[in-house]
C-alpha cells in the first residue's frame, strides 16, 4: 500500500515548472511504474 500511495504521487506529479533534468528524472520514474504495473497484471 505504500509503494502505492508513492507511485500516485509520483504519477501525479506537475512536471511543468520543473528544470529539464528534474522532468527527464520524475518521466523516467513514471515510465518505470507504467512498467512495473503492466508486469504485474500480466504475471
Amino acid at each position: 500500500l505504500k509503494q502505492r500511495m508513492e507511485d500516485e504521487k509520483i504519477m501525479n506529479m506537475n512536471l511543468s515548472g520543473m528544470s529539464e533534468r528534474q522532468q527527464k528524472f520524475y518521466m523516467s520514474m513514471q515510465d518505470e511504474i507504467i512498467t512495473r504495473r503492466y508486469s504485474a497484471g500480466t504475471s
